[in-house]
């Protein structure tokens, strides 16, 4: 794994990259060649701690911004959970992205949801579109309040639910019939 020659044409390279960079004014550029040379330098230092990063990224179960908190599942137990969802769950939620999943739960929590900065109001703008959201006045640029539908209640609490269904329970027969009786099919 020894290649001195093609570590010395990098770290050229990066070299070049940042006494060219500084002297045009670019620091984030200056500073990320630096950051490379440093990993050509270090290289096996720099594998370790990218291999640890990598490690406590995919070891990661749960994770807080703000006021809005995000538990990850298996993808076993989110695909299990989805076969029994109904079909019109499977439908919108398809349709939907994780930055619309996460705010449509913020709203649910807070009931009546203060619209901060204008990127959140494209993603409520795509949730109005799909029926999820009411806003308080005529247009959602002048509204100050946000809050669910029905059908944005609804899908909400079937998300929620999906996060809390148990690993395994006893009797799969069971958990379909449940399934079956909440969504009135019965």
């Amino acid at each position: 794994m020894n290649r001195p020659f093609e570590d010395f044409l990098a770290s050229f390279g990066a070299i070049v990259l940042c006494g060219y960079s500084a002297y045009k004014g670019l620091q984030v550029v200056a500073i990320f060649s630096m950051v490379v040379l440093l990993g050509i330098i270090y290289k096996r230092q720099a594998l370790a701690i990218g291999s640890v990063l990598v490690d406590l990224v995919r070891a990661t179960k749960q994770a807080k911004s703000g006021n809005l908190e995000v538990q990850i599942q298996s993808a076993r137990d989110i695909s299990e959970s989805l076969v029994n969802s109904p079909e019109w769950f499977k439908i919108l939620a398809s349709a939907m992205n994780e930055q619309q999943i996460g705010l449509m739960l913020e709203i649910q929590k807070e009931g009546k949801y203060v619209i901060a900065g204008s990127g959140v109001r494209e993603i409520l703008r795509s949730l109005r579109s799909m029926g999820m959201i009411n806003h308080d006045k005529a247009s959602l640029t002048d509204s100050m309040y946000v809050s669910l539908t029905p059908l944005g209640t609804e899908v909400a609490e079937t998300l929620r639910s999906l996060q809390s269904t148990p690993r395994r329970e006893a009797d799969p027969g069971r958990q379909m019939q449940r399934t079956k009786t909440a969504s009135g099919t019965n």
